[in-house]
């Protein structure tokens, strides 16, 4: 080499000496390895299968739960120039996810109707996670002849995955976000910016978002020790939220989403949570060998500043403390689909360094046990004891369940027309109460009721669940109707009424909106202040305690809300005794 200028460059094997090309492949005729391109072709197409017929049934599959129709009312009104309100006048935060809101809402405005965006708008981010796994594994795994993204096929056929990658809410939105994330705070080249717009992004979505935030973050500082990493990280993850903040105390008052205090997430319920999270993990087995072996590795590996077992563990530690601490959810599995996809991604870590027939053996059973998990998962969620409160949401809203309501509620805004109407509906009834369009609705869990939230509990029990109605809550919020269910069930009581296939408990005699209801078709109920006057007629009759019992009534539901001084004159008269 003496003489001879080195240039320092390598392009495709090639060394450039003195400006000469030197070919550094092998020589075929040595018995040398061939390039691994053609098989590697092949197992790509081969990992990309599972992965499109787990994507095509979660389309095939598609739904809409009926809380989001909560966050709808909130879209629909302010597409109506009320504001992102659930009623107008009133600005309470009852939906948790702020960014998802606002999608929504944008995407509206082209047309689009809400309902089909619920169904496909997480569609788009489940196939964003699916892909993101997908490309990291191709990367990972860029010199190996044997290709398999197990993570990207364990996401994309895991039954819950596929629930959950519709349903109008922002399961996916907010998983996807955490996935890209914890893979970009383990790629080979950091870029801080990159990892905080995420993690931002993420926060957005859902408010645990910073713990997600804080736990990169750590790594971040990890891995790239220095001021710089962490005020470049700070400084796009402020610019983001920030202004979120700012906004919703401007906007709701608040520093946080009513949600937050309906759902008690501010009083630990570890007993619940224990419970929901365990629930998960006996379905899913697989994925606690995937939590431990990300807890292991990632100690045992925490110098590799590639391996991603070190970002997994922290926020997965992080985010399944917090759901335990919160009580979890009465939807299974949908809080904790969010580190799914980090405990696949750990058992791929793993088995990425095993001989080929070990990491064979072990694709097989991780892929398998996750296709069979539907099986267990059935059986545990059928059994109610088991189950303590934790539902199959899918199971409980078809495509049916909404038709339903939304015939319901098409026959009651017919009813009702124009009239100033006040409404409570059950919990099932969101999406009623979205096509209904009732200028005032009391959701009866208190999501979007700022002082009903705030009550303190007596008993813990099924998240959002736990607050009991009282008819002064009702009266006090001037309520007229309470929603109970079909017109077949009701009990024929005195303050009960019927819109159409529907019956409904009257919080209090309005005389002035029952008078504009009677006569209209499909309404039925007791004329009140006739039924008083037949009543005044025949006191004699009556013992003093059914008089004491009828006067105590006439007071609470009519004559506390309606101005009628001369019955009020004869009934008192007849009934009461005389105080």
């Amino acid at each position: 080499m003496e003489g001879r200028a080195y240039s320092g460059r390598r392009t495709d094997g090639v060394v450039g000496v003195e400006g000469q090309r030197v070919n550094m492949s092998p020589d075929p005729a040595r018995g040398a390895t061939q390039s691994p391109r053609r098989p590697r072709r092949l197992w790509v197409a081969l990992g990309a299968i599972p992965v499109l017929v787990g994507l095509g049934a979660a389309i095939r599959n598609a739904w809409v739960c009926d809380d989001a129709f909560i966050t709808f009312r909130y879209v629909d009104n302010f597409a109506r120039g009320f504001g992102l309100v659930y009623n107008a006048g009133e600005r309470v935060e009852g939906y948790t996810h702020f960014l998802w809101a606002i999608l929504l809402t944008a995407v509206h405005r082209t047309g689009i109707d809400l309902v089909a965006l619920g169904r496909t708008m997480p569609l788009v981010f489940h196939a964003a996670t699916l892909a993101v796994l997908f490309k990291v594994s191709l990367q990972r795994d860029q010199q190996a002849r044997f290709f398999w993204p197990l993570a990207a096929v364990c996401f994309a056929l895991h039954p819950d995955a596929q629930i959950w990658a519709s349903g109008g809410l922002e399961t996916m939105a907010f998983t996807f976000c955490v996935t890209a994330t914890v893979l970009a705070a383990s790629s080979l080249v950091i870029q801080p910016g990159v990892v905080a717009l995420l993690a931002a992004l993420a926060t957005l979505f859902r408010p645990e978002g910073v713990l997600l935030s804080a736990g990169v973050a750590a790594v971040l500082v990890w891995r790239k020790p220095g001021a710089l990493a962490l005020a470049r990280f700070a400084g796009v993850w402020i610019a983001l939220v920030a202004p979120l903040c700012i906004w919703r105390l401007a906007y709701y008052h608040d520093w946080l989403p009513n949600t937050y205090y309906a759902k008690s997430a501010g009083a630990a319920n570890w007993s619940h949570g224990w419970h929901y999270v365990v629930l998960y993990f006996s379905v899913y087995p697989v994925e606690l060998v995937g939590f431990a072996a990300a807890i292991v590795v990632g100690w045992l590996r925490r110098h590799d500043k590639t391996s991603a077992a070190l970002p997994c563990a922290v926020v997965s530690v992080l985010l399944l403390a917090y759901v335990v601490r919160v009580g979890g959810d009465f939807m299974f599995a949908r809080f904790l689909l969010p580190v799914t996809p980090l405990l696949y991604v750990a058992i791929d870590e793993v088995t990425r360094r095993w001989r080929p027939r070990a990491r064979v053996l072990a694709i097989v059973l991780v892929v398998g046990a996750t296709v069979l998990s539907r099986f267990e998962r059935s059986r545990i969620l059928d059994d109610a004891a088991r189950a303590q409160g934790v539902a199959d949401e899918h199971a409980h809203y078809p495509a049916s369940f909404i038709a339903r309501q939304r015939d319901h509620a098409e026959q009651v805004a017919a009813i009702f027309g124009d009239l100033d109407v006040r409404v409570c509906t059950l919990g099932a009834q969101a999406c009623f109460a979205y096509f209904a369009r009732f200028p005032y609705v009391f959701d009866r869990y208190g999501l979007t009721d700022r002082e009903f939230a705030r009550r303190p509990l007596q008993t813990r029990g099924r998240p959002g669940h736990e607050r009991d109605i009282l008819r002064r809550d009702l009266i006090a919020r001037r309520v007229h109707l309470f929603f109970r269910g079909d017109a077949k069930d009701r009990t024929g009581a005195i303050d009960e009424a019927v819109f159409g296939d529907l019956f409904t408990s009257v919080v209090f005699y309005d005389r002035a909106l029952m008078d504009a209801l009677r006569g209209r078709p499909g309404v039925e109920f007791v004329d009140y202040p006739s039924y008083l006057d037949s009543m005044v007629r025949t006191a004699d009759s009556m013992s003093r305690d059914e008089r004491d019992r009828a006067w105590a009534f006439a007071r609470g539901y009519y004559f506390d809300h309606n101005a009628d001084p001369e019955r009020y004159a004869r009934a008192r008269a007849a009934l009461s005794r005389g105080e």
